[in-house]
């Protein structure tokens, strides 16, 4: 997976909000917490960030500070999807936004910033700061990694451990697989 641009994953998201009936518009604030989650969950999955752009701890929750004047405009109103697209990212990140959407499309602007300031990573980044000061505190990828992964081992069945997972992910990558056929045999 490449290293794509935190804008270009917005404008995707964009693009996978316009195509299919969805109980709250995109706003700009639920986009950031979006590109939030994205990080998050490709930190944990892909043990690698999405994107570069660092992530702030605003007041209303994370914000990609470079994302934020080019939808600024919009306000809390829809954004326009003469701004969706799909250039800039490959297939496998397209794949990765769109299991992210998938899991969090449900939630409204409010809610996201509801849960993102319930998690640690945003708590810690913001400190003793009261909850309407400013900051523009780096939200820590470490801290991020680690908070999301114990998140999905609280939600993981038993037997599928992240480690093995990733672990097959590696093997596919590396073309180390086994056809159907042949895992027949062994079963």
């Amino acid at each position: 997976m490449a290293m794509a641009e935190a804008v270009d994953i917005a404008r995707y998201l964009i693009k996978l909000a316009a195509t299919e009936a969805e109980p709250e518009y995109l706003s700009h604030m639920r986009l950031q917490k979006l590109l939030y989650y994205i990080q998050a969950w490709s930190l944990v999955a892909k043990e690698k960030p999405a994107f570069e752009s660092p992530i702030e701890a605003w007041i209303h929750g994370p914000v990609v500070r470079r994302v934020y004047p080019v939808f600024a405009g919009y306000g809390d109103s829809p954004i326009s999807f003469h701004e969706a697209s799909s250039e800039g990212l490959d297939s496998e990140m397209k794949n990765l936004v769109a299991s992210i959407w998938q899991g969090y499309k449900n939630f409204s602007a409010v809610a996201l910033r509801q849960k993102t300031h319930g998690e640690k990573p945003w708590l810690e980044a913001r400190g003793n700061n009261a909850p309407d000061q400013a900051s523009d505190a780096e939200i820590n990828l470490t801290t991020m990694r680690q908070f999301f992964e114990a998140e999905y081992d609280k939600q993981a069945m038993p037997g599928l451990e992240l480690e093995t997972l990733r672990q097959a992910e590696r093997d596919f990558a590396e073309g180390r697989t086994v056809t159907l056929e042949e895992l027949k045999k062994v079963i």
